[in-house]
């Protein structure tokens, strides 16, 4: 990429030069061109005759002045070295470049044509052989891929296709079925499960995973911000290489949907012993894609042709991350075979005939800092603010992906078109009431519910109230300066592992709600939890029933104005006719391991 500009620059300088026209020019003067010595001059000079962007001829004898031809004009060079940066995952870069030397439209324009067809499905097919790819480019960048230290929802789907987990919850049917371990048993009081793994299921690095795996697994989650799934563990026994007890120091009825959550994934102990305080950056599972490239800006996953549940059939996932300032220059053609939208980016694009899927990914909300002395302590005016807020109107005004009004961590019912909620004449009463003297109040959030925010700061300013938007990258949200610091958060409580969504919103230490939380509540909430987990089994043999079990949590948590529910927020998908098996699974994104391709 610096030889690019350096090429950029140098062409910029002799402007009136034209290609294969060869001119008089110093080691010096290419050197003050590009600002640089007139040693590194002579090996950038170097460089470019061997791309073969220019002709150098060095002067012999005193006196005998160097001679310069360039091969290539500027746009050529500008929008092959974007088109390479693309394709080593640099697309920030790229569109940097683009955004700073290409002023003219027509490479503009070039440059925006050929990415979008870049992007969808690949294919090199012959008698003998077939390869099939499908690049796709999102809207959010991957923080972590460590099963211990997945927050966010689209990690949570890399990290399910990469690792495997003791057991799998389907959250449409309802129930549980085999994963590592192809069968369970449990005594009579939930206080010691036993699992049988399966033989011959075999890393990425190419070892066979053992019960020391999963001891180890388990046992890492202690010092993890995900501790809480693990907290009610006594002891992790190995019976044999494929069997394990897991003896529980009380009993715990959800112990099987803990097991099967993103965060519970079996990692090999001889890879992530090494890893005490970070991951590697090549992750290593047994999951249907291993990871063969990571950057900041591409993520590859290729199949694994030993999965023991079966050999995915695409070959290759190329996952590109798209700057949302850079958006303009991703232009959906009918060739685009699959698009996700979670929010990120604008309204779906109208693509023709496809498919569509369309579903509630969680409820959007705002929590109030309860642990921070401030006169958001006042009851009063965290009603007032509740009060004052058409969340109706906020839907209709931001439009997708915010749905309506939601006054849960889960919909239940069809949503009312009206905010029931909504009652301005009592929140300027409680307002008034609440000794508000015009203090500003911080909002943190991230990009992603930046509008969410402003239109909030909007509405309030209304009132008198003053909102300063903090917005900060997904990574420094959960610092815990920023946090302390937010009077509110806003954030989106996704609901993509049922039960376990909800419990990490109670329990995690990376829960936004639970770290705003006061003590008094977060004992409750404690209090509440612990009373479900030992809840005797017949009454919690369905997922609704527990989720009825911590209804009085939520309701407690709502009255009391300790968090303010926004809005349902939808993800959806589009896809073309010819992409198979696709579904939408519950944190927003799609199981690559099932596509595949129609082609005839």
């Amino acid at each position: 990429m610096r030889l690019v500009e350096d090429y950029l620059q140098l062409r910029s300088t002799f402007a009136e030069m034209k290609e294969y026209q060869p001119f008089p020019a110093s080691l010096g003067q290419v050197a003050a061109a590009l600002f640089c010595s007139q040693r590194n001059a002579k090996l950038i000079i170097t460089k470019m005759v061997e791309q073969q962007w220019i002709g150098f001829v060095p002067g012999r004898g005193r006196g005998n002045t160097s001679e310069l031809t360039f091969l290539k004009s500027g746009d050529e060079v500008l929008l092959d070295g974007a088109m390479e940066s693309v394709r080593l995952g640099e697309v920030e870069a790229a569109l940097k470049l683009i955004s700073e030397y290409g002023k003219a439209s027509e490479i503009r324009r070039q440059f925006a044509e050929w990415l979008s067809l870049y992007f969808g499905y690949q294919a090199d097919i012959q008698p003998e052989q077939c390869w099939e790819c499908l690049k796709l480019p999102v809207y959010r960048p991957i923080h972590t891929l460590d099963p211990a230290r997945v927050v966010y929802a689209f990690d949570g789907n890399l990290v399910s296709q990469i690792f495997d987990r003791l057991i799998e919850y389907d959250v449409q049917e309802g129930r549980f079925f085999p994963g590592i371990a192809h069968n369970w048993r449990t005594n009579e009081d939930k206080t010691a499960w036993t699992f049988y793994l399966r033989k011959g299921v075999l890393f990425h690095h190419g070892r066979e995973l053992s019960a020391l795996d999963v001891k180890f697994s388990l046992l890492r989650l202690r010092s993890s911000p995900v501790a809480w799934l693990v907290q009610q563990i006594e002891e992790v026994k190995v019976l044999s290489r494929y069997g394990i007890e897991i003896r529980l120091k009380a009993p715990n009825h959800l112990l099987l949907w803990y097991l099967s959550a993103f965060t519970a994934s079996i990692v090999p102990a001889d890879v992530y012993r090494d890893y005490p305080d970070r991951e590697p950056l090549i992750p290593v599972g047994t999951g249907a894609y291993r990871i063969t490239k990571r950057t900041s800006g591409i993520c590859q996953l290729s199949a694994y042709d030993r999965y023991f549940q079966g050999r995915p059939l695409l070959d290759l996932v190329e996952i590109i991350y798209i700057p949302e300032d850079c958006e303009e220059f991703l232009q959906m053609k009918e060739q685009e075979l699959l698009v996700v939208h979670t929010g990120e980016s604008k309204e779906m694009p109208a693509l023709g005939q496809r498919n569509e899927q369309k579903m509630v990914s969680g409820t959007c909300l705002l929590t109030f800092n309860l642990r921070k002395e401030s006169i958001l302590k006042s009851l009063a005016l965290r009603k007032a603010l509740t009060l004052l807020i058409d969340r109706s109107r906020m839907s209709r005004e931001l439009g997708s992906p915010l749905a309506a009004p939601s006054e849960s961590f889960r919909l239940k019912d069809m949503p009312a078109d009206r905010d029931p909620n909504f009652d301005p004449e009592e929140g300027q009463k409680l307002l008034h009431e609440s000794g508000y003297g015009g203090e500003t109040l911080r909002l943190y959030t991230y990009s992603r519910h930046m509008r969410d925010a402003h239109w909030l700061k909007k509405e309030y300013g209304r009132y008198g109230i003053e909102i300063e938007v903090c917005l900060v990258s997904w990574d420094e949200m959960l610092r815990n300066e920023h946090v302390d610091r937010a009077d509110f958060i806003i954030f989106e409580a996704v609901s993509a592992q049922g039960i376990t969504s909800l419990m990490e919103n109670y329990l995690s230490d990376n829960s936004f709600l639970r770290m705003h939380l006061g003590e008094e509540m977060e004992a409750f909430v404690d209090k509440e939890v612990a009373k479900v987990l030992s809840s005797c089994e017949a009454a919690c043999e369905s997922e609704s029933e527990i989720i009825r079990r911590l209804e009085p949590l939520e309701t407690k948590l709502r009255e009391s104005c300790a968090i303010m529910f926004l809005t349902y927020k939808v993800i959806g998908s589009m896809y073309h006719p010819s992409l198979q098996n696709v579904t939408i699974q519950s944190h927003g994104w799609v199981n690559f391991k099932k596509l595949w391709f129609r082609n005839y």
